[in-house]
């Protein structure tokens, strides 16, 4: 290739041409005492280069192209999810608030960060940032006859759950007021007792007619005027112990129709043996019965009754 006849590759057109035209010359004008063979190995070498980094820019460009589209797709998505996210969350707020048991979130240091309106109805505020063993000592007033409720300084009884956070640590406190339940079961309790009441008139007529003809007949006894006094002392005795039979019998059947009895107080097993031995000694077995008490329960048991 001749100095005239060199043409720069680096684009179409006649601008461009007339600048490949004038790169050509001065090219040429830097190599005035070389020889056309030298000039035309360095423009091949020169074109060769340019043509390379056209190239190189044209592969760049392209790939800063691709890389901003998948960053555009990214940014989109990202900002789609960031918004599912917040939706996501909007739903939930609006489902813890609208729950009607109380909803208390603590952290790993036991202080209070969220909770919902049913916790504060139920708990009082504050709540947000006050440690729970504080919140307890404040509301909570447990009773011996809380069972598996646990009951309020207002006299509501609350059931409690107690859930640990999966990802993250902390603890997620549920609070059930069961105070309206615990009523509605009382009286439904009250009706079934009423209803029963019929069903054991018969009963509770023989449970009455036996100590009662035996306090008639020890008063007939004490009726006699030839009875000695030690007779008279046995006879006496006796009946009161019929008739103070008789008034705890009438005591537990208005106990249980008026549905007041609580297991507030604590018994041994052996008293509670001697006292059904003490309830049977008076009644009459029917033809061929036998009554047995047999104590198999440790002596350090403790019963939780009435004694009425």
């Amino acid at each position: 290739m001749s100095q005239a006849q060199f043409v720069l590759q680096s684009g179409a057109g006649g601008t461009k041409t007339n600048a490949a035209a004038d790169v050509n010359d001065k090219v040429t004008a830097l190599f005035p005492e070389q020889d056309d063979e030298a000039v035309d190995t360095a423009l091949e070498l020169f074109n060769r280069m340019s043509r390379q980094i056209t190239d190189s820019y044209r592969t760049l460009e392209s790939r800063v192209n691709q890389l901003s589209g998948e960053l555009n797709q990214e940014s989109l998505q990202r900002q789609q999810e960031l918004e599912e996210k917040e939706q996501l969350a909007d739903r939930l707020s609006t489902l813890l608030n609208a729950l009607p048991a109380g909803v208390v979130v603590l952290d790993s240091q036991g202080v209070v960060t969220q909770t919902n309106p049913a916790a504060i109805a139920l708990l009082g505020e504050p709540l947000d940032g006050a440690r729970w063993v504080d919140v307890i000592h404040r509301c909570f007033a447990p009773r011996r006859d809380d069972g598996h409720e646990v009951s309020l300084k207002d006299g509501r009884r609350v059931s409690i759950e107690i859930r640990t956070m999966e990802n993250q640590p902390g603890q997620l406190i549920l609070l059930t007021d069961l105070t309206e339940t615990r009523y509605l079961q009382a009286q439904l309790a009250h009706a079934q007792r009423l209803s029963a009441m019929g069903k054991m008139v018969a009963s509770l007529a023989h449970q009455i007619r036996t100590p009662l003809s035996a306090a008639i007949l020890y008063g007939g006894h004490l009726s006699q005027e030839d009875l000695d006094e030690e007779m008279r002392q046995r006879c006496a005795s006796r009946l009161m112990s019929r008739l103070t039979h008789l008034e705890q019998q009438v005591r537990d059947m208005l106990i249980f129709a008026r549905g007041e009895t609580r297991l507030a107080e604590e018994l041994s097993a052996d008293k509670l043996v001697s006292a059904l031995a003490s309830a049977v000694e008076g009644l009459k077995p029917a033809p061929g019965a036998t009554v047995n008490l047999e104590n198999k329960i440790s002596s350090d048991c403790r019963l939780m009754c009435n004694r009425d």
